[in-house]
């Protein structure tokens, strides 16, 4: 039986021939313009389901807090860790000195987190003039679904419908995936990372340049998409000798370099964000620290070891996202390649970041990847386990985890 895009196919070419000969494939997600599908409702579903489990999880937090851990409302999930850094830079903005004076957290400082989510916030704010804890978990929740859409998009535009519905799902359901319901710019970097690495794909050259300043104000993890823009503008130049593509590299750059002078403006000191990720003591180290504080963890246990045992299930994840990738023996797209080698070297390169969950988010072809190559029936099962890890996770976060 013809479908319904073959039946609207007309018999003939216009040129007197005959239409026997095979019409050429429709390219990946074509086919689903005929069937009118409903991508977002597909991705808000997916989005829903896996807050439902970030739901239980909180509320077995607010129900059975942990012990020597102050039970905590709902309402307070959104705040947690780095999501008070957040609120505080939305509020005040960022302050002349390395260290502000009238913070209780003066061992740190928010220069080391970058502007993206507070800018959004404030702008946010400007609108809609309600408390900044609340507007953060509506704008969280939004950016969380953006997320999960672009996710989808980045499939459909890779290998079409099928890779697109299975990428999305296993991104909501992977379990770091509990921080886009709190005060964090993972939605925000992810939504506009996804869109980047589709418009390289596309070679859509001013999308990709705007998405990728997007994403490269919003998370260091920015300058993997700096790079795919530059291996993208590469192999073009060298194809078409087209300086449009220079485009791209050229706008993703311009938004840390903004932020550095911005820096320098405000306290002198352009390399402040470098001198606030040392008093936090993000340092390129190669991951020794992680292999080292394994053996501490081994020793104590207690609290050190559940977060050395979740950065190592983050660990292997992604061992097992590259192995199903490189059995699957596909063709892999080059600027994906580059954007997930820079972004798994800048992970991996520093102890405290490594592999835990929440950054394993930012890997965005290894979910494409691995949606591409696996079965069915063990994506199912796949996305059905990280959905109980992931209400697991939401409960931790609460009471001993740090995302």
């Amino acid at each position: 039986m013809a479908s319904g895009a073959e039946a609207a196919r007309p018999e003939s070419s216009g040129t007197g021939h005959g239409s026997d000969e095979p019409s050429p494939p429709l390219p990946p997600g074509a086919d689903e313009v005929t069937r009118k599908p409903r991508p977002w409702l597909f991705c808000l579903a997916a989005y829903a389901v896996s807050r439902l489990f970030v739901a239980v999880g909180a509320l077995a937090a607010v129900i059975w807090p942990a012990r020597g851990v102050l039970p905590v409302s709902l309402s307070q999930f959104a705040k947690r860790r780095d999501g008070w850094w957040y609120l505080y830079i939305a509020r005040h903005g960022y302050p002349r000195t390395l260290h502000p004076l009238a913070l209780s957290h003066v061992r740190w400082s928010p220069w080391a987190f970058f502007p993206g989510y507070p800018v959004l916030l404030r702008g946010a704010h400007l609108l809609l003039p309600i408390r900044y804890g609340l507007l953060a978990v509506g704008v969280s929740a939004v950016l969380g679904l953006t997320a999960v859409r672009s996710v989808y998009h980045l499939g459909q535009t890779v290998s079409g419908a099928e890779t697109a519905r299975w990428s999305a799902a296993l991104f909501a359901a992977w379990p770091g995936s509990a921080v886009l319901s709190m005060a964090y710019s993972e939605g925000l970097f992810i939504t506009a990372a996804a869109v980047a690495l589709a418009a390289l794909v596309r070679r859509t050259w001013w999308l990709a340049g705007l998405a990728g300043l997007v994403a490269a104000v919003a998370r260091p993890a920015g300058v993997a998409i700096l790079a795919a823009a530059i291996v993208a503008a590469a192999t073009d130049l060298r194809r078409t000798r087209s300086p449009r593509a220079l485009l791209a590299p050229a706008l993703t750059v311009a938004g840390p370099l903004a932020f550095a002078l911005y820096g320098r403006a405000r306290t002198g000191d352009i390399l402040v964000w470098r001198h606030a990720e040392n008093l936090w003591h993000q340092r390129l180290d190669l991951g020794v620290g992680f292999f080292t504080s394994w053996g501490t963890a081994l020793v104590t246990g207690g609290r050190k070891l559940v977060r050395s045992a979740t950065t190592a299930m983050g660990l292997t994840a992604v061992v097992a996202a590259a192995t199903i990738t490189l059995r699957s023996r596909r063709r892999l797209d080059l600027v994906l390649v580059a954007y997930t080698a820079v972004a798994l070297a800048q992970m991996l390169g520093y102890s405290l970041v490594f592999t835990k969950p929440r950054f394993v988010l930012a890997l965005l072809p290894l979910f494409v990847w691995v949606a591409m190559a696996g079965a069915r029936r063990r994506l199912a099962v796949a996305c059905a386990v990280c959905l109980v890890l992931l209400g697991v996770f939401s409960y931790a976060y609460l009471t001993v985890l740090t995302p």
